[in-house]
């Protein structure tokens, strides 16, 4: 009978994943909406690869993102218009229109 050797193989880099699948970093963290360096080794530990260190990420992250820690972004309101007047529509003008259509 043979005994089995069980040898302990260092993880695979998520940097060589993504060359084999011909991608990088930035476009992997793009397509999984990944805002955050705690949330890219989430995943990373998810698939079963080592994730990159940290200055990798801070290379490629995009600046979008208010808080990292969170992952929250803020989007500025848009200006309210002052000149646009309510339109205020009842049943029979809507009946109006339609008849006429026809």
């Amino acid at each position: 009978m043979s005994k089995v050797v069980v040898r302990n193989l260092p993880q695979i880099k998520l940097s060589d994943l993504l060359r084999r699948r011909k991608s990088d970093l930035k476009k992997f963290v793009n397509d999984l909406g990944i805002s955050t360096y705690d949330a890219l080794k989430e995943n990373c530990t998810r698939i079963g690869v080592q994730p990159p260190l940290e200055d990798e990420w801070l290379k490629v992250r995009d600046d979008f993102v208010t808080s990292p820690t969170e992952g929250i972004v803020v989007i500025d309101p848009l200006p309210l218009q002052e000149d646009t007047k309510p339109m205020i529509v009842n049943q029979t003008q809507i009946a109006h229109q339609k008849k006429r259509k026809k």
